[in-house]
């Protein structure tokens, strides 16, 4: 560029004495050899003016190809650029852009993005503008906008600041993640109705638990304790000491089928559960299976407000605890196990804590095996809007806290 005038003013040179030759040949006929040498300088002059000329429509050609390439790829990018004003007006936008936003190039100049954005969504971009505006990097924000479909739209958003710290504009780059939306919704949908599936089929085996506990009960249990008094008065009226002896012994068999008969109706449907509530239940189970069989000390205490909860929550809760037991039994390596149980008028909370080995530092839920156990619990508390908190201390022994809300589980299931 700054050849130029420097070539121009050698180039005026020259005219001017051309002329002043041309002029003073006019007067002498004979064309002197100055003369020549200034056409000869004049010819070469006017050579590389045309090379260059040549060279600058070239370069104005490659110019015009670079500039069409790169127009194409702005405007069919795969995804929307946007330039807003410090406003958040829009000044420019590709042909993507505004696409996602459905609306005409024309309408769009000069005109908030926020208009485009469905009722709900305003806020976090608002929020992600200041926070680009104030930080560096990239803020991210989704939301959904007003067009056919509603489409999903994430946006990258940075801003360009001017040398002295003010606001130029904002860059955005649009991009379409309604399929991703969808397919996450989908998930979510399966997981809940999964996850409903799984309490219609615990809350079934709770039923025909129920209905097997009293037939139990009812017939077996009965049955057999009948028969054992009638045994028993009738090898009291013997006289004759084998066949006393062997009534005795027949009746001892008795006894103890009437004993298993009991204890199968305590694991398939705990009857103080239902008649004398959770804290009850939870207690007479301790002692029966985990004090009596493994002599491991047992403690339960609090106030669970029974005549609130629902009969799907008790029997959630039990189950929990009763799990919670058995885990203590196989892995604890505990002497002894509280469980104390507050109820709230919005919730109520269940702390079971042993003083065994406690639990591993790096415990994945996820990666336990399928059943009843920790991850069921936890599924269980959270398809309530409950939670499970699992804890260890550092001198050892296990704390799992299992909390749920109340308002919602009012209602008296259909176990009831």
């Amino acid at each position: 560029m700054t050849e130029r005038p420097k070539e121009s003013c050698r180039f005026d040179m020259l005219r001017h004495e051309a002329e002043r030759l041309i002029k003073h040949q006019a007067e002498d006929p004979v064309v002197p050899l100055e003369m020549l040498e200034l056409i000869h300088e004049l010819k070469v002059h006017q050579a590389e003016l045309e090379i260059q000329n040549e060279e600058l429509q070239r370069a104005q050609q490659e110019i015009s190809t670079l500039h069409q390439e790169y127009r194409d790829l702005y405007e069919f990018a795969p995804c929307g650029y946007v330039v807003l004003t410090p406003k958040g007006l829009i000044s420019r936008i590709n042909l993507t852009g505004v696409k996602l936003l459905g609306c005409e190039r024309a309408r769009l100049k000069h005109v908030p993005l926020s208009k485009f954005l469905l009722s709900g969504g305003e806020q976090d971009y608002y929020d992600a503008l200041q926070n680009a505006a104030q930080h560096e990097g990239v803020r991210h924000v989704e939301f959904q906008v007003k067009c056919e479909g509603n489409a999903w739209i994430r946006a990258d958003i940075r801003s360009n600041l001017s040398a002295t710290g003010e606001l130029v504009e904002w860059r955005l780059v649009l991009t379409d993640v309604t399929d991703r939306r969808t397919a996450q919704q989908k998930t979510h949908n399966y997981k809940n109705k999964l996850k409903s599936l799984t309490s219609e089929m615990a809350l079934a085996e709770e039923r025909i638990n129920h209905a097997l506990a009293l037939r139990v009960h009812d017939n077996l249990s009965q049955t057999l304790a009948m028969s054992r008094v009638k045994l028993g008065m009738v090898a009291d009226s013997l006289t004759d000491p084998k066949q006393k002896a062997i009534l005795q012994a027949v009746y001892s068999e008795l006894g103890e089928a009437l004993n298993e008969s009991r204890l199968i109706t305590s694991e398939l449907n705990c009857p103080e559960l239902h008649i004398f509530g959770l804290r009850e239940a939870v207690s007479a189970w301790a002692v029966q299976n985990i004090k009596n069989r493994h002599a491991i000390d047992t403690l339960v205490t609090g106030n669970e407000g029974g005549e609130t909860l629902a009969e799907e929550t008790k029997c959630i809760l039990f189950r929990s605890l009763r799990e919670l037991f058995l885990n203590v039994v196989k892995y604890a390596q505990a002497s002894r196990v509280e469980v104390d149980i507050q109820h709230t008028h919005e919730q109520i909370v269940v702390r079971v804590m042993d003083d065994g080995v406690g639990f591993p530092v790096d415990l994945d839920l996820e990666g336990l095996q399928s059943g009843f156990g920790l991850l069921s619990i936890r599924e269980s508390m959270e398809r309530l809007g409950g939670q499970l908190i699992i804890g260890s201390a550092s001198d050892g022994g296990a704390t799992v806290t299992l909390s749920l809300p109340l308002a919602e589980n009012r209602v008296e299931g259909a176990l009831s």
